[in-house]
C-alpha cells in the first residue's frame, strides 16, 4: 500500500525551506562581499603594508565582522507549518477532494515546477491498492511511493528506462539504498531533506547537468547520513553537489562542472564530516566572487574531512578577487577551518588557482591545489602520501597555501608526499611566494606549527617572467605580516632543482635561496637533503641525487592507487649510492611506511629504495651508457671509462634473485665467470656461492668469482628471442679444432616463428649451422637460435555473455574462426535472468546490433561478442495449500510441495498418519473450528489464493470396560487369585476359587464385596452380572475345637440337653440366613 503525497505550492506566499538565498539577495551578498573585499585589500595582504600589527589586526577584525553580519543578513527565511495549515483551512481543501486522481497524475509534473519561493508539504492521501516494484521503479513517482513504504535494509532499483524529473526525498526512520542501475539523471535535481538519523545510499547513478541550475544534488538534511558510491555527476552549470550531513563519497567521478560563486564540484557545510575515497574529481571550474569557488569547498568547517586513495586533476579558480576575496584553492577551499583535513594517498595534477583577468589584484589567488586559511578557528591538516604535480596560482602557494591569521591556530603536518614542478608566480608583488608550499601568518596573534618530513620538492618555480622581485623559496616560501614569521620544522627531505625568478624576470641561478625562502645552509644528507646547488663541487644536482638530467616520474613497484581508475600514485626515484640513501642522522620519527606503501628506514624524501650492488671484482660490465634511470638499475663508469659497479633497484625485504654475468655483459680477459660471492677474495668465495640476496638498508654487495681460463673450450648455445623452452646444454670441453657436432633446439620455442638453425651471431650474419651439423672449434662458440617469421592466420572468436543473467552459465564458443568461416550461434545454456523471457542473441547489449536466433548461421570476419536479449515476463502468481493438524496428538501432516498457478485444480491429500486420541479424522476444513469450506480426501478444488486445510475430528464413543479385583483380606500366605478379564457391562462373571489363600486358625468361606462380609456373598464358581468394576474380599471362619467345661457337677443329662439347644439353635441360624439369600 502507499500515501499519496500531494504537493501543495504557495507560489510567492512562504517559503518552508529554501537552502540558498534567493536571486535578489545573493545580488546583494555579493555587492555586500565586495564591498568587504575592498575594505579588507586595504588590510590585507600585510606583505605589501606598513601598518602597525595592533591596526592591522583591528581591522582585519571589523571586516571578518561584517563578513558575519552579513552572512546572518542573508540567513534563509524560515515560516512556522502553522501558517501553512491555516491557508490550507481557509481553502476548504476543495481541491483536495476533488479530482484526486488527477492530482496524483501530475504529482511529479507539479514538482517540477517548484522554485525558490514555493511551498511543498507532504499530507496523507488516499490509499492506492497498486504495489510498487522496488526491483524496477520506472518514475519519480514510483520511486517515492517506494520510499513511503521501504523497510530497514532495502535497496530501491531503478529500472533501465527511468524517467528522471525534479526529486525532493524525505529521508524516513529507515536505513535503506537507492540503486541507480546505471541510470542518467538528465532531468531535475535531486533534494534530501528530514531530519531521521538513518543512513541513505544512493549507488550506480550519472547525474548529467546539461542545461541544469541550482545543486544537482543536495542533501540539507539537519540529522542522519549519506553514502553516495560509484556514481558520477557532470555537466552541471553553476552549482554541483551539496553536502549537509555526515557523509562518504566513494568510487564518485565528478567532472566538467561549473561553480558561480560555488564550490564547482561539492559545496560542504561547516558541520558535516566529510570521507572521499577511491574518486576522480576532475576538469571543474570555478568563477564568480568569494573564497567559495574550489572543486570542494566550505567555510569555517568544524568537523574532520577525509580524502583518501583520491584524484584531483586539472580544477580551476578563476574567482574574481576585488580586495581580499577570490582565487583561492583550485581544488579545495576552506576559509577558516575549525576541524581538521586529513589527505592520505592522493593526486593533485593541473589544478590552478588563477582568479580572474579583471580582478584588481591576484592577492588572493592562492594555492593552486588546496588553500586553508584559519582566523578564529585552531584547525589542524594532515598530508601523507600525496602527490602535487604542476599545480599553479597566479600569486602563492603553487600547490599549497596555509594562512594563519586573526586570533587563528592552524597545526599542519606533511609527509611522504611528492612535490614536482608546481608554481606560485607571485603576481601581487610577494617575495616568497612559495613554489610548492607558502606558509603565511598574518597579526601577532595567530600561530602557525608546521612540520614537513620524508617528502620530495623537485622543480618547483617560485616566480615568473613578470617577477619585479627577488623570489625566495623555490619549493617552500615563509611570508608573513607581523613580526613573528611561521616557521617549518624539515626531516628526511629532499630539496632538487628548484627554482626562483629574479626583479628582472629571469631565472636567478646566483640565488642561495631555491629551496626554502629562510634556509641557505647546505645539507648533504645529514637532516636533509637541501641547498646542494649552493655547493660548487655539485654540477648537477638531479642526477646526484636522482640519478636524471630530466626528472621523470616513477611508478614501478608501488602499492599504491588512486582515483575511479586506479591510478597509481606517482612518485621520484633516488638514486642507489647517493647522498638520500640512507643517510637520514636527524632524531626524527620517519615512520616504517613510505609513499610507495613499502617499507622505508633512513632514505630522504618520500620513498625509500633498496638495492644489490655488484662489483666486477677485477672484470667489468660491457654495457651501453645508461641513459635516464627509471628506477630499476643504475650504473656509471670509472675514472678509467669502466663499468665496475651495478646496482639493481629494489625495495627493502624484497629477495631477488641474483643477475647472470650474461644479461649484464660481465667480461674478464683470461677468466670464466663462476657466480656471485658475498667474499671478495676469489680463493674463498668459490664455495660461497650465492643464487638471490635479501634488499637490505645496508646495501648488501655481491662480487664475481671468476676462474682462469684453460686450453679447453666451451659451446653455448642462446635461445635469442625463444618466448619459452630451454636452449640445448653443450657441457663438453673441446680442445683446440676438436670436431664439435651442433645440437638441436631441444624444447625452444618462439611464438610466431620456425626454428631455421643456428648461427655465430644474434642476427645471423655470422656462420650458420643446421641440426647435427660439426665445425672444429678453435675458440669458446656461442651460437644463437635463429627463427623465421611464419605467416599467422587471422582466427576470430565468438564471446557470449549473459547481460543481465541472474544465473546459469554463459555458453563457451571455444573454437577459433578462419575469417569468412560459418559460425552457428549457440543455444543460452543454462542462463537466467528471473523474470524475463530469452530472445535470442544481439552484438550490441542494448538489442540496437545485429540480432541472431539460437541455430542461426553469420559469416564471421572479426572477433564478435553476443550479448543475451530478454523480454521481461509478467509473473505468473503461484499459491500453496498448507495443511495443518489442529490438534493432532501424535502423526505428520501431509505436505503438499506444489506450487499452483492461479485456477489450478488441486487434489485434497489423506490425513497422512495423523492421529489424534479419542476421535475420528473427518476431513479438512479452511477454517480451524470447521465453520469454513470443507473438503474431502481425495475432493478437487480450483485454488485462487494460498490455502490453509485444518484436519477435522469427531469424539469417539468408548466401550466401558469393568473388572474383578479379588482381596485376601486378612490372608497369613498364598496369593489372591487373579482375573486379567475386562468386562463389558451386564457381561457374565464366574467367581475364582481362593487359589493358594490361607488364613491360619480359618477356613475359607467364599467371597464377599465387603470386607467384613455385609455385601454380597460369591461362592466358588458361583455367576453374577458385572456392571461396575467389582472387589471381592475372601471370607474366613474359625475353625471349631471339643467344649470342655469345667467340673461343676451338672449332671451330663443337662449338658446334653444344653447342647442340643445350642446346636438347634445354630441351625434356625442357619436357615434363616439361606432363606434370605434365596429371597435377595
Amino acid at each position: 500500500m502507499k500515501k499519496t503525497i500531494i504537493t501543495l505550492l504557495a507560489v510567492g506566499i512562504v517559503s518552508l525551506s529554501v537552502p540558498y538565498a534567493n536571486a535578489h539577495a545573493q545580488e546583494n551578498t555579493i555587492e555586500e562581499s565586495a564591498n568587504i573585499s575592498q575594505n579588507k585589500n586595504d588590510v590585507n595582504e600585510d606583505k605589501d603594508l606598513n601598518l602597525p600589527d595592533d591596526e592591522k589586526n583591528e581591522k582585519t577584525e571589523q571586516i571578518e565582522k561584517d563578513e558575519m553580519s552579513n552572512e546572518s543578513d542573508s540567513t534563509d527565511l524560515e515560516v512556522p507549518v502553522e501558517s501553512i495549515d491555516e491557508i490550507i483551512e481557509k481553502d476548504n481543501t476543495s481541491e483536495i477532494t476533488n479530482n484526486e486522481s488527477d492530482m496524483s497524475d501530475n504529482l511529479i509534473s507539479n514538482k517540477g515546477d517548484v522554485s525558490d519561493n514555493s511551498t511543498e508539504l507532504n499530507i496523507e492521501g488516499q490509499v492506492q491498492d497498486d504495489k510498487v516494484n522496488i526491483s524496477s521503479i520506472s518514475n519519480v513517482g514510483e520511486l517515492l511511493a517506494a520510499i513511503e513504504i521501504v523497510e530497514e535494509g532495502q535497496e530501491l532499483i531503478l529500472a533501465p528506462d527511468f524517467v528522471s524529473e525534479p526529486i525532493t526525498i524525505t529521508v524516513p526512520d529507515v536505513s535503506f539504498t537507492i540503486n541507480g542501475n546505471g541510470v542518467v539523471w538528465n532531468s531535475g535535481n535531486i533534494k534530501i531533506i528530514g531530519n531521521k538519523e538513518s543512513t541513505l545510499t544512493i549507488k550506480n547513478i550519472n547525474i548529467d547537468g546539461q542545461g541544469r541550475n541550482g545543486y544537482l544534488f543536495e542533501d540539507s538534511r539537519t540529522s542522519g547520513s549519506l553514502i553516495f558510491k560509484n556514481s558520477s555527476v557532470y555537466n552541471s552549470g553553476n552549482s554541483v553537489i551539496y553536502i549537509g550531513v555526515d557523509s562518504h563519497l566513494d568510487r564518485m567521478h565528478i567532472f566538467n562542472n561549473k561553480g558561480v560563486g560555488n564550490a564547482s564540484a561539492i559545496k560542504v557545510n561547516e558541520n558535516a564530516p566529510l570521507t572521499i575515497s577511491n574518486s576522480t574529481i576532475e576538469n571543474n571550474h570555478g568563477s564568480g566572487y568569494g573564497y567559495e569557488a574550489g572543486a570542494i569547498s566550505s567555510k569555517n568547517y568544524r568537523k574532520t574531512m577525509i580524502i583518501e586513495n583520491s584524484v584531483f586533476r586539472n580544477n580551476v579558480n578563476t574567482t574574481k578577487n576585488t580586495g581580499l576575496l577570490g582565487g583561492s584553492g583550485g581544488a579545495i577551499t576552506i576559509n577558516d577551518l575549525f576541524g581538521s583535513i586529513i589527505i592520505n594517498q592522493s593526486i593533485f595534477e593541473e589544478n590552478k588557482a588563477l582568479g580572474d583577468v579583471t580582478s584588481p589584484t591576484s592577492a588572493a589567488d592562492d594555492g593552486g591545489a588546496i588553500y586553508v586559511r584559519v582566523y578564529n578557528g585552531d584547525g589542524i591538516v594532515d598530508i601523507n602520501g600525496t602527490s602535487f604535480i604542476r599545480n599553479e596560482a597566479n600569486d602563492d602557494g603553487g600547490a599549497v597555501l596555509f594562512e594563519s591569521s586573526g586570533k587563528g591556530k592552524l597545526k599542519t603536518s606533511i609527509t611522504n608526499s611528492t612535490f614536482v614542478e608546481n608554481v606560485a608566480r607571485g603576481k601581487s608583488g610577494g617575495d616568497k611566494s612559495g613554489g610548492a608550499i607558502q606558509y603565511y601568518r598574518g597579526g601577532s596573534k595567530s600561530t602557525s606549527s608546521n612540520t614537513v618530513k620524508t617528502s620530495t620538492f623537485v622543480s618547483n618555480q617560485s616566480g615568473d617572467e613578470s617577477s619585479d622581485k627577488d623570489q625566495q623559496g623555490g619549493a617552500i616560501g615563509l611570508s608573513q605580516s607581523s613580526l613573528l614569521a611561521p616557521s617549518v620544522a624539515l626531516d628526511a627531505n629532499i630539496f632538487v632543482a628548484n627554482q626562483v625568478f629574479d626583479a628582472n624576470g629571469s631565472i636567478n641561478e646566483q640565488s642561495m635561496y631555491k629551496d626554502v625562502s629562510n634556509s641557505t645552509s647546505i645539507d648533504l644528507g645529514n637532516r636533509n637533503v637541501i641547498n646542494i646547488s649552493n655547493d660548487p663541487t655539485i654540477d648537477d644536482a638531479l642526477y646526484e641525487v636522482l640519478g636524471v638530467t630530466q626528472l621523470k616520474l616513477a611508478f614501478n613497484e608501488s602499492h599504491i592507487h588512486a582515483g575511479t581508475d586506479n591510478e597509481v600514485i606517482p612518485t621520484v626515484m633516488i638514486r642507489p649510492g647517493s647522498i638520500a640513501d640512507n643517510t637520514y642522522k636527524g632524531n626524527a620519527e620517519l615512520g616504517s611506511i613510505g609513499q610507495r606503501g613499502l617499507p622505508r628506514d633512513k632514505d630522504h624524501g618520500s620513498i625509500q629504495i633498496a638495492s644489490i650492488q655488484y662489483d666486477a671484482n677485477g672484470g667489468e660490465f660491457n654495457l651501453s651508457p645508461l641513459g635516464e634511470y627509471d628506477g630499476t638499475e643504475f650504473y656509471t663508469t670509472n675514472e678509467e671509462g669502466l663499468i665496475t659497479n651495478y646496482y639493481q633497484v629494489g625495495y627493502l625485504e624484497k629477495t631477488v634473485p641474483v643477475l647472470n654475468n650474461s644479461d649484464l655483459e660481465l667480461t674478464r680477459e683470461g677468466y670464466t665467470f663462476v657466480g656471485w660471492s658475498r667474499e671478495q677474495d676469489n680463493s674463498r668465495s668459490v664455495d660461497q656461492i650465492v643464487t638471490e640476496v635479501k634488499l637490505t638498508r645496508s646495501t648488501p654487495k655481491v662480487y664475481a668469482v671468476w676462474a682462469p681460463v684453460s686450453d679447453k673450450y666451451t659451446v653455448t648455445y642462446h635461445g635469442n628471442g625463444n618466448t619459452s623452452g630451454a636452449v640445448p646444454t653443450d657441457s663438453g670441453e673441446y680442445d683446440v679444432n676438436e670436431t664439435v657436432t651442433v645440437l638441436n633446439e631441444s624444447t625452444l620455442v618462439k611464438d610466431g616463428y620456425k626454428f631455421m638453425g643456428w648461427n655465430t651471431k644474434v642476427d645471423g650474419l655470422g656462420i650458420n649451422y643446421g641440426v647435427d651439423s660439426t665445425f672444429n672449434i678453435t675458440e669458446d662458440t656461442d651460437l644463437y637460435a635463429q627463427w623465421e617469421l611464419q605467416p599467422v592466420a587471422l582466427k576470430y572468436t565468438v564471446t557470449y555473455y549473459g547481460n543481465g543473467n541472474t544465473s546459469g552459465l554463459v555458453p563457451v564458443d571455444g573454437t577459433e574462426y578462419d575469417e569468412n568461416a560459418l559460425v552457428t550461434v549457440l543455444d543460452k545454456n543454462n542462463l537466467v535472468k528471473e523474470g524475463y523471457k530469452f530472445m535470442g542473441w544481439n552484438t550490441q547489449v542494448d538489442g540496437s546490433g545485429t540480432k541472431y536466433d539460437v541455430g542461426s548461421i553469420f559469416i564471421i570476419t572479426e572477433d564478435t561478442d553476443l550479448y543475451a536479449q530478454w523480454e521481461l515476463e509478467p509473473v505468473a502468481l503461484k499459491y500453496t495449500v498448507t495443511y495443518y493438524g489442529n490438534g493432532n496428538t501424535s502423526g505428520l501432516v501431509p505436505v503438499d510441495g506444489t506450487e499452483y498457478d492461479e485456477n489450478a485444480l488441486v487434489t485434497v491429500l489423506d490425513k497422512n498418519n495423523l492421529v489424534k486420541e479419542g476421535y475420528k479424522f473427518m476431513g479438512w476444513n479452511t477454517q480451524v473450528d470447521g465453520s469454513g469450506t470443507k473438503y474431502d480426501v481425495g475432493s478437487i478444488f480450483t485454488i485462487t489464493e494460498d490455502t490453509d486445510l485444518y484436519a477435522q475430528w469427531e469424539l469417539e464413543l468408548v466401550a466401558l470396560k469393568y473388572t474383578v479385583t479379588y482381596h485376601g483380606n486378612g490372608n497369613t500366605s498364598g496369593v489372591v487369585p487373579t482375573d486379567n478379564s475386562k468386562y463389558d457391562v451386564n457381561a457374565t462373571v464366574t467367581v475364582f476359587d481362593e487359589n493358594t489363600l490361607v488364613n491360619d486358625g480359618y477356613k475359607f468361606m467364599g467371597w464377599n464385596t465387603k470386607a467384613d462380609g455385609s455385601g454380597i456373598n460369591y461362592d466358588v464358581a458361583s455367576t453374577f452380572n458385572i456392571i461396575e468394576d467389582t472387589n471381592l474380599y475372601a471370607q474366613w471362619e474359625k475353625n471349631s475345637k471339643g467344649i470342655v467345661l469345667p467340673n461343676t457337677g451338672v449332671s451330663n443329662y443337662l449338658m446334653m440337653v444344653t447342647s442340643a439347644l445350642i446346636i438347634s439353635g445354630l441351625g434356625l441360624l442357619l436357615l434363616e440366613k439361606r432363606n434370605k439369600k434365596n429371597i435377595d
